[in-house]
């Protein structure tokens, strides 16, 4: 028999800082660029949510770090309007000799702590170093996370600009930065408002049509683009050097897919990974004029160095519940 941990989201709340998570996501890019850390396929499930009595949906992710850890990740979603939408997110953790699961992490809190630090971490390497007024599209978990991992960067802020299309939510979200940070936040009518006056733009929002006008991005601009797939002006792929969080990713599942199925972009945009950036071995931002762009639709990996963290940390303050896991192979 072997044991595998279970951690629940408020474990993962009490011992994940959104600092520590920054590192570890710019640590575990910087192995993706040597192939020590890597994604593997991922897979959709969608039924016919027509005969389903409770439309769902699933996405499952695999990815590993070397030469100890794979896991997979498995995302469920229910189907309908906005506002009914819910999600679950499950890690499992396997020691790669051993095949041992070796930890059971609820994920949801986890997996919008590291897309923020992914965006900040990206733009840490891609965006001016004087850039000091920082614009948010969208008031949920996304852009929250984003702001926060930004504001644990330690750069000079001058503003945050959001619009949200609901105004009661972008006061809410905006009353708690305030409240939280002692940042001053202004908020906007428009989307195009906020675009226009940004240096570091922040994407968050779950639309499927354009958020706002590129063209109205000033020179220099740097846009971390963490919301969904469709929420991109496509003429952006012209315009900025455009980094993803993987290449393969980005073609197939990022806001480039988006551009590249409506024949506005191809694979070849993507100038460098973010691993790569990280690494020295591709340059990222190279004037400050040049308007970057961070193409991030979520990797595996990422959830892996922040389960392996949490497991070790699990451990050291013998804070386990476990359960048994018959690794008896045999079936007779």
């Amino acid at each position: 028999m072997g044991a595998t941990l279970v951690i629940p989201m408020q474990q993962v709340k009490d011992l994940l800082s959104v600092e520590e998570c920054v590192r570890l996501q710019e640590e575990v890019f910087e192995l993706s660029a040597s192939g020590r850390a890597w994604e593997g396929a991922s897979a959709w499930a969608r039924p016919d949510v027509a005969a389903m009595a409770h439309p769902r949906s699933a996405k499952m992710m695999l990815g590993g770090m070397e030469p100890d850890w794979w896991g997979i990740k498995m995302i469920a979603f229910s189907d309908g309007d906005v506002d009914a939408k819910r999600r679950m997110a499950i890690v499992t953790l396997f020691e790669a000799e051993s095949l041992l699961p070796a930890a059971i992490i609820e994920a949801n809190y986890l997996g919008f702590m590291r897309t923020g630090a992914a965006g900040a971490v990206a733009t840490r390497h891609l965006a001016r170093p004087d850039a000091r007024v920082i614009g948010v599209l969208g008031s949920g978990a996304v852009s929250r996370f984003s702001v926060d991992a930004h504001l644990a960067l330690g750069r000079d802020v001058d503003k945050i600009c959001l619009f949200s299309p609901s105004g009661e939510r972008a006061a809410r979200f905006a009353a708690d930065i305030r409240q939280r940070h002692g940042v001053d936040v202004e908020t906007f009518g428009t989307a195009d408002d906020v675009a226009r006056r940004a240096e570091i733009l922040i994407t968050g929002t779950g639309v499927g049509t354009p958020a706002f006008d590129a063209t109205l991005l000033a020179p220099g601009t740097h846009v971390s683009a963490m919301g969904h797939q469709g929420e991109l002006d496509p003429r952006i792929f012209s315009m900025a050097r455009t980094i993803a969080d993987e290449k393969a990713n980005a073609v197939a599942h990022g806001k480039l897919s988006t551009a590249i199925a409506a024949g506005a972009a191809d694979a070849e945009v993507v100038a460098a990974s973010l691993g790569e950036v990280i690494a020295g071995a591709r340059p990222g931002r190279r004037s400050a004029s040049e308007i970057t762009l961070f193409d991030s639709s979520g990797l595996t990996f990422q959830d892996i160095a922040v389960g392996v963290y949490l497991r070790e940390r699990v451990l050291e303050r013998e804070l386990q519940q476990m359960v048994e896991i018959d690794t008896d192979t045999a079936m007779w």
